[in-house]
Formats: structure tokens, C-alpha cells, sequence
């Protein structure tokens, strides 16, 4: 039952993410997603309760995978590199690499910065919870060097990737 469940609740999320990106939250609906995932509507609302609660999941999933693809590529580019490039410098090109992989996380993500921040600040303490503070620990270190160096402003982290999206808009 467990592996079942697990598997479930995955083919919901994935299914999710392409509707969520595709329609937007509001536009998306649970008919839709449970049709993309090949289950039925009642397992939706068994899992996820309400549209919101899976839109929220799915927005945590998302951003998890674009967390751990960052955290991903700085270590790549310091192992090709011998280390010598700093993480702070090349956040960027990894903060790219990581959305540029899934069209899909980039339409959730920047839907939710427009419409409800709110969710974000929730998502990201919801991964801080879930026991995955490492990757959201090691995306704040590269922050808070990052500000210290002055290489970018001055944030709150309940709003780091938001923060980021606007900065890697206009860069100054």
C-alpha cells in the first residue's frame, strides 16, 4: 500500500505541475489533473483535500526540485572547476540551468511571485520542515555571503526567490 500510495501521489503531482503551468491555479481543475495523472477525481481529494492544498504541494515539489538542481549545479561547476569559482559567483548560471531544465517550474513559479506570494514564503518554510533544510540552508549561506560581498541587495529570506527573479530581471 505504501509504494502505491507514494506512486499515486507522484503520477498527481507530475500531472499537477503540467495542468498548474499550463492553466494557472485558478484556470486548472481537478477533473483535469486527475484525468493527466489516469486517476480518479475522489483520489485527488483523498490525498490533497482541496485544490489548494495540492496546488500547494505541487508548488513545494516544485520548488524542492529547483532548490536541489541549484544546490546540483554549484556543486558540478565547483567540481569542474577545482573549486575555484565561489558559489556566490556562479548562482546564477545555476539558478538558470535549473528552471531552463522545466519550462513548467519556471510558469508555476513566476504565477505565484505575481498572483500569491504568500504560497511561496509557505512552500519554502514547508521544506525548511520536511526535514530538507539543507538545500534551503545552503541556498540562504549563499545569500547571506552573497549580501555580505555585495554581489546581491539585501533580502528577507521568506522572500529569497522572489528576490532572486527580480534581480536576475535587472541586474545592476
Amino acid at each position: 500500500m505504501g509504494k502505491e500510495n507514494s506512486d499515486s501521489k507522484g503520477k498527481i503531482i507530475l500531472a499537477a505541475i503540467e495542468v498548474f503551468a499550463q492553466k494557472g491555479k485558478h484556470g486548472a481543475s481537478m477533473e483535469e489533473i486527475a484525468a493527466k495523472a489516469g486517476v480518479n477525481k475522489a483520489l485527488l481529494y483523498y490525498y490533497f483535500k482541496s485544490k489548494d492544498n495540492l496546488f500547494q504541494k505541487t508548488l513545494t515539489e516544485v520548488l524542492h526540485k529547483i532548490f536541489y538542481r541549484i544546490i546540483s549545479n554549484i556543486e558540478q561547476a565547483h567540481s569542474d572547476t577545482g573549486n575555484s569559482v565561489k558559489k556566490d559567483e556562479c548562482f546564477f548560471d545555476a539558478h538558470r540551468d535549473a528552471f531552463s531544465q522545466d519550462p513548467n517550474f519556471s510558469k508555476i513559479v513566476l504565477g505565484v511571485i505575481s498572483d500569491e506570494p504568500c504560497s511561496l514564503r509557505d512552500a519554502i518554510e514547508s521544506i525548511k520542515k520536511d526535514g530538507e533544510h539543507k538545500i534551503s540552508s545552503e541556498l540562504l549561506t549563499i545569500f547571506e555571503k552573497g549580501m555580505l560581498k555585495e554581489k546581491f541587495r539585501r533580502i528577507n529570506s521568506a522572500h529569497v526567490l522572489s528576490s532572486v527573479f527580480e534581480r536576475g530581471k535587472n541586474p545592476q
